[in-house]
């Protein structure tokens, strides 16, 4: 579960492409492991959006606390993927 979630910041490159006149309205998934203290780590790309919203998306996943996972009552680490939605109409 996220308990603090930080909203993704838009590229340049992507707010170029709106100028163009694109809609823009992409996903890129994150893979990562969430520690026994609920930090993020092992950030790593599993769909890419392109337009630089890849590193986006990392930096605000970076951000992000989660409540860890439990195992016999004891908090553990687990692997996870995290959508991280970019639409700028």
């Amino acid at each position: 579960m996220v308990r603090h979630s930080v909203e993704a910041k838009f590229s340049d490159e992507a707010r170029q492409q709106k100028r163009k006149g694109q809609e823009l309205d992409f996903v890129v998934v994150m893979g990562l492991v969430v520690s026994n203290n609920g930090g993020p780590q092992n950030i790593c790309i599993a769909r890419s959006a392109g337009y630089g919203l890849d590193a986006k998306a990392a930096e605000a996943v970076q951000q992000y606390k989660f409540a860890p996972a439990s195992k016999d009552g004891e908090p553990v680490a687990a692997r996870l993927n995290i959508e991280v939605d970019f639409r700028l109409y």
